[in-house]
């Protein structure tokens, strides 16, 4: 499911999806905390957008 399906779906949604970039100024402990902060915030969103997919009574 696409985002652009997630919201014709949901049209009333307000809420988008912004990606933000980070400079690890070559530190690769700073790089693998940027990539975690990522996963654990797209985990979220997912879950959320399976939620609500669910609940609008679409089959999955």
């Amino acid at each position: 499911m696409a985002l652009s399906d997630f919201y014709k779906v949901n049209s009333h949604y307000k809420t988008r999806i912004v990606l933000h970039d980070r400079n690890t100024h070559g530190e690769p402990l700073h790089a693998l905390s940027a990539g975690k902060s990522y996963l654990d915030l797209l985990w979220k969103l997912c879950r959320k957008i399976k939620n609500a997919f669910e609940d609008s009574g679409a089959v999955a």
